[in-house]
């Protein structure tokens, strides 16, 4: 991915300090332990080229690299991440069984299995994402010792949540191994998920000079501005090194009025001829954008197509993608952006719809027929609905609670299961911090009778307890216990949640036995809902 522009692998220009903090993270010894270095700046400012000079510099140090480049479009997709980096790991594309030689103990086997979805886990069982942030810390920690590891997670800002949990567990407790990690991505809100208290970096991508734009130029468009021209360029630029490529490379008689560098680069992509386009389209919303995929999904690979087609397509497209591996990857995300923006909403269904037919996988298959449908449909609800069990099941809070979203998008106003599946939705926005999200799902459900209503009661109290209302809480619960007549676990549930904002112990404790006087009476009190309930019960008595 070279944010400059051009075809060949580009020099890093202006970038002395930068360069030399990647010469620090590369030379640092096996007793060095963990070395951190995080590269922030806007898009353009030349990440993903300092990352290009690092990974072929670490290539001269007979170093190994764990490289992963997420895109926007794949940061629903729960570990995405972590299977990009995974797959330089030595021998874990042979099982992986023995997942690299690590030797890894049963359970991580199996939790790391279960969350790139190599395995289903057994019904019932979710994946613990400790155990899989273990399995990791254990790969990487075997690879380090054959000599030090770079990990490269370039464009940071689009990982997937599920691994960004992950990595950061793991290398929290890898500060003694011989790692070296760099991490390009823009400024962003939240909490920094990368290793602090170690050997780290942090340098921010500032604009280049009058004589780093000049060189850049020179070396990438062959063109030598005069003095009046560069200063020109390196104002409207802003010293942002992609943005001052776009602008030289309209020449000396562009308009006194720049326009900004989304503008120029959408300008770039409308020139490209219309099968060109159509496959940078299906690059771009593909999860997996090999080019085979996308050249049918394009409409360029079919039976009667003369391969000249695609090839034409492919070549045309030189300037904002490229083919590498296999694949067809975009030379910047302002350009996959571009693309995507400059697309009519019905040629994305079409490409979504043809792509569902041709990406393998349960979640990517109903990621794209959500996207390809222009109103509610029973049948892609459930396929939805389904692939948010199975993320939950790998371990994939972000990403189910994501599919879930989409299922409720997509449920008909008349289906019998979308309250269940609204609830479902409530559900994880309370367990991520979401409550007013929660109330705004569960609130409706909670006029009417029956389980349903009891449901919403439930996590109305539960909102209500975290903002400190335990006159509402009793309040939602009691309209709980009303609604749940006859469904013992139900009002099980309502009583621990009462308890829980319970004005003292000893009002706490006898909730809790009431709770557990609803759980006698249920028939199913073996089953794994009851026995949580009975555990939860059981612990405020102990209180």
């Amino acid at each position: 991915m070279d944010e400059a522009g051009g075809g060949r692998s580009p020099e890093v220009v202006g970038r002395e300090s930068e360069l030399a903090a990647v010469a620090d993270l590369l030379g640092a010894g096996p007793g060095d332990g963990l070395r951190v270095l995080v590269v922030t700046g806007p898009p353009g400012s030349g990440k993903s080229t300092l990352v290009g000079a690092t990974t072929r510099r670490a290539a001269d140090l007979a170093m190994r690299v764990l490289l992963a480049r997420p895109r926007e479009p794949e940061q629903p997709l729960a570990f995405s991440v972590l299977a990009d980096l995974l797959e330089g790991v030595p021998g874990f594309d042979d099982g992986p069984p023995t997942t690299g030689g690590a030797g890894l103990p049963p359970p991580q086997q199996a939790a790391l299995r279960h969350a790139l979805g190599l395995a289903p886990p057994r019904p019932g069982e979710d994946t613990d994402p400790r155990l899989v942030a273990a399995a990791v810390r254990a790969l990487l920690t075997a690879t380090a010792r054959e000599g030090r590891v770079l990990v490269v997670v370039d464009d940071a800002h689009w990982a997937d949540d599920s691994s960004l949990l992950v990595l950061s567990h793991a290398l929290h407790r890898a500060r003694g191994t011989a790692l070296s990690v760099l991490v390009t991505t823009r400024r962003r809100a939240g909490a920094d998920p990368w290793p602090t208290g170690v050997g780290r970096d942090d340098v921010d991508l500032g604009p280049l000079s009058e004589a780093a734009v000049f060189h850049l130029v020179r070396d990438r468009l062959g063109r030598t501005l005069g003095r009046g021209d560069l200063r020109r360029l390196v104002h409207d630029s802003g010293g942002n090194p992609m943005y001052a490529l776009e602008l030289a490379g309209r020449g000396p008689g562009r308009s006194a009025l720049s326009p900004t560098l989304e503008a120029l680069v959408a300008g770039t992509v409308r020139e490209l001829p219309s099968p060109t386009r159509r496959l940078l389209v299906a690059a771009a919303l593909a999860h997996d954008p090999r080019l085979d995929v996308v050249a049918r999904a394009a409409g360029l690979d079919p039976p009667g197509v003369e391969p000249s087609a695609l090839d034409a397509a492919v070549s045309s497209c030189a300037t904002v993608a490229t083919v590498e591996g296999g694949r067809l990857r975009f030379r910047h995300p302002l350009h996959s952006a571009a693309v995507v923006g400059d697309a009519a909403p019905e040629d994305l269904r079409a490409t979504h719809a043809r792509l569902a037919e041709l990406e393998t996988g349960d979640e990517v298959t109903a990621r794209h027929l959500a996207l390809a449908a222009d109103r509610p449909d029973a049948g892609i609800a459930e396929r939805l609905s389904l692939a948010a069990a199975q993320a939950r099941g790998r371990g994939a809070r972000a990403g189910a609670r994501d599919l879930a979203a989409l299922a409720v998008a997509a449920t008909p106003a008349d289906d019998p299961r979308g309250p269940d599946r609204r609830l479902e939705l409530a559900g994880w926005a309370m367990h991520d911090g979401d409550p007013q999200t929660c109330a705004e799902l569960a609130g409706p459900l909670a006029s009417g009778p029956g389980p349903v209503a009891a449901r919403a009661h439930v996590l109305l109290a539960t909102w209500a307890g975290l903002t400190g209302s335990t006159e509402e809480v009793a309040r939602q619960c009691r309209a709980a216990l009303d609604a749940a007549t006859g469904h013992p676990l139900l009002r099980a549930t309502a009583f621990v949640t009462w308890a829980d904002a319970a004005a003292d112990l000893a009002e706490t404790a006898r909730l809790a036995r009431s709770a557990l006087a609803e759980l006698d009476a249920a028939s199913s009190a073996g089953d794994r809902d009851c026995q949580s309930a009975s555990r939860a019960a059981n612990a405020r008595i102990s209180w």
